[in-house]
């Protein structure tokens, strides 16, 4: 993954190096007989499928972080591995020395985006796994069934409303009803 702003190209690559880690490279890019890295950020080595995004300054890194220590679940069914998606913002106005500005997880895994204007929309899964490992015969729809919540419906698990404020206080920023 490349983006440049004229002056400088960041890349990111979804193969680790020689460490086990995985980097975003900044380098200098203009003027091109002073071609140079000026700046490597080390991402965690559980992160995957990195995308970047670059405007106005601020560099976003979203990735797939894959869960190290997931433990076997004995049910028939689970949602997901405890992977999340991840949201990384550097303020890279001084290049030399990119600070940390936002870090936000969204459960599942990361599976499109699209950035329109001052937005960054963000798409994550989980899937529905059916734990067949464990078991030496199939399980039946009545044991299956004991692991389904059969009160479900949409009403109740979505919000009525969602509300977004502008606040310096986290917890303030996204409220659901």
């Amino acid at each position: 993954m490349i983006k440049t702003d004229g002056k400088y190209i960041y890349y990111a690559s979804n193969t680790p190096e020689k460490d086990g880690f995985q980097y975003v490279t900044i380098t200098k890019a203009s003027p091109a007989s002073d071609l140079q890295i000026v700046k490597k950020i080390k991402l965690p080595s559980n992160y995957g499928n990195i995308q970047l995004y670059l405007a106005d300054n601020k560099l976003t890194i979203l990735a797939n972080k894959w869960n190290q220590n997931y433990i076997y679940n004995p049910s028939p069914i689970s949602i997901g591995g405890g992977s999340v998606t991840v949201v990384v913002v550097y303020d890279v106005t001084d290049v030399m020395s990119p600070k940390l500005d936002r870090f936000y997880t969204v459960d599942g895994d990361y599976s499109q985006s699209r950035r329109e204007g001052d937005y960054l929309y963000v798409i994550s899964q989980n899937f529905v796994n059916l734990n067949i490992w464990g078991n030496t015969r199939p399980y039946t729809q009545q044991e299956i069934n004991t692991f389904f919540d059969t009160d479900f419906s949409v009403e109740k698990a979505f919000p009525k409303s969602v509300e977004i404020s502008r606040t310096s206080d986290v917890a303030k920023q996204l409220t659901l009803r």
